[in-house]
């Protein structure tokens, strides 16, 4: 089934009641596209999205495992049909990714809610992160340097312009959503709290996103996570750090002087007193001296100092 048929079947008056056939439409619409959308499909996408949310909330739970499924769907990477799409219809990304963000700002969230959550997180985790690896992975020519100079890299190239997708979300509201999101499920699965932050990870590899998610003030509820994990050696803290990472990394000194607090030093002091006194593996080695990093740098900044001064 095309997405227009699903959209028909939403808005005509005769089928608009009929919420049982819309998610049976839904579904068999993700069969017909199970190798993903291509980018002049994206206003439809978004607006099945649109609607589908929408009868959810209005209490049409039949509705959310076919909002999953095409979540899940939409993670695929969207294609091109011609080279014109680059300019006509790339630019709908943003509005794209604004269908997927009133799932981030939920509060209190229903079970069926945070499956949703998961999946809108993921779906935007997979999005920040294309192309990336292939930066990551290419060597700057003797071309790019002798232009760029011998300091540069394809990865500072991508801090500071960005990728299609990194300007996606620039453009959007997936930033805010994700600050509102993290900071309602800290105390959620980790499996929900791994996914915002992985996606908050992948986002922040563009200088704007970075710069906003600090200065909303989402490092604080990072280094809540970092800080409150029952094991000190689990996933969730390894991906806590790599995020807080990629945002001052990125959002250079801006980023640095919003931990600056009172409560992320003395959180951050107390995790590395835990770690210097009952780690003992190669790992815990690592954790800690990437702590030790993290506080010289937030040392650097004037303002920090009484927290550092204060005793426990």
């Amino acid at each position: 089934m095309e997405l227009s048929k699903v959209i028909h079947n939403f808005t005509s008056k005769h089928t608009a009641n009929l919420h049982e056939r819309h998610a049976a439409s839904i579904m068999k619409m993700c069969g017909h596209y199970s190798a993903g959308f291509k980018y002049f499909e994206l206003a439809e996408v978004a607006e099945v999205i649109d609607l589908t949310l929408a009868s959810i909330d209005a209490g049409h739970d039949v509705l959310v495992e076919p909002l999953d499924t095409l979540l899940q769907l939409c993670s695929k990477p969207f294609t091109k049909e011609r080279m014109s799409d680059e300019n006509i219809h790339v630019p709908m990304l943003p509005k794209f990714l604004n269908s997927v963000c009133p799932l981030l700002r939920l509060t209190s969230p229903t079970p069926d809610q945070e499956i949703l959550i998961l999946s809108a997180c993921k779906l935007i985790g997979t999005f920040a992160a294309e192309g990336v690896m292939e930066i990551r992975e290419k060597e700057a020519s003797l071309e790019d340097k002798a232009i760029f100079g011998h300091d540069s890299s394809p990865l500072s190239r991508m801090y500071k312009n960005g990728t299609r997708n990194l300007l996606a979300i620039a453009s959007s509201d997936v930033i805010d959503g994700l600050v509102a999101c993290l900071a309602e499920n800290l105390k959620k699965p980790d499996e929900l709290v791994c996914a915002i932050i992985n996606a908050i990870a992948n986002s922040s590899l563009y200088f704007p996103n970075a710069e906003k998610f600090a200065l909303l003030g989402g490092l604080s509820d990072l280094v809540q996570v970092l800080c409150r994990a029952d094991d000190f050696r689990s996933y969730l803290v390894r991906i806590s750090i790599e995020a807080i990472w990629n945002v001052l990394e990125v959002g250079g000194t801006n980023a640095v002087e919003t931990m600056a607090t009172e409560e992320i030093v003395s959180s951050l002091k107390s995790q590395f007193v835990e770690i210097v006194q009952k780690g003992y593996k190669l790992e815990d080695k690592c954790l800690r001296n990437e702590l030790c990093i993290l506080l010289n740098y937030i040392v650097n900044c004037d303002k920090s100092h009484p927290f550092f001064l204060t005793k426990d």
